[in-house]
């Protein structure tokens, strides 16, 4: 049985009336806890700490060429890569050359021969340099 049209009529004002007197809640007044933010990674070591461990791996298997040395040539040279899945230097190309295509080979070789390398995300360019002083 339903309700007789005068009813009906006056249940949608109450109704309304109900609505507009209830307290309202503005956005900005809001009790909102803060999210709090997790590293999905455990704590590790710093990037820059990992970059200069892939420094000290790629000089440990350089090689300044003999005949580099006895013709005197120095120069740095600009190694551009990635590091892989097998901690492995990837796409590994020369980004700036150091004019002698000698001190250029071996210091892509260096790249290309050095293993175990912390994990870094994104494209490198370590510099290499050969000083006939330093070696």
């Amino acid at each position: 049985m339903s309700a007789p049209p005068s009813h009906r009529i006056l249940a949608l004002p109450l109704l309304l009336l109900f609505v507009a007197a209830a307290p309202s809640v503005r956005a900005d007044h809001a009790d909102v806890a803060r999210p709090e933010i997790v590293d999905a990674l455990p704590p590790g070591r710093s990037v820059a700490n990992r970059l200069d461990e892939i420094r000290d791996r790629i000089h440990g298997v350089l090689e300044y060429p003999a005949l580099a040395r006895s013709r005197e040539l120095e120069g740095e040279v600009k190694v551009a890569f990635e590091i892989g899945g097998e901690r492995r230097a990837i796409d590994v190309e020369l980004s700036h050359s150091s004019g002698h295509a000698i001190l250029d080979r071996a210091a892509l070789r260096a790249v290309e021969t050095a293993d175990r390398l912390p994990m870094v995300y994104g494209r490198l360019v370590i510099p290499i340099a050969f000083d006939l002083r330093e070696h």
